[in-house]
């Protein structure tokens, strides 16, 4: 859910932050087998990362 990946997006990012990482690669993540919409989940993912100092990179495979 929509929840869930927000949590876990920002756990990601606090650990990104505690441990000096400045670059993240991903895919579309939840857009798969959970079927997240892909508009939402990227913004999500612009919210939870926009004060930070950390690059988000999204790939397809």
């Amino acid at each position: 859910t929509m929840k869930t990946l927000e949590s876990s997006l920002r756990t990601m990012r606090d650990l990104c932050i505690k441990n000096n990482i400045h670059h993240l690669a991903m895919p579309r993540i939840g857009c798969g087998l959970d079927k997240l919409n892909w508009d939402q989940v990227s913004r999500l993912i612009q919210h939870i990362f926009e004060d930070d100092d950390i690059e988000i990179t999204i790939y397809t495979i």
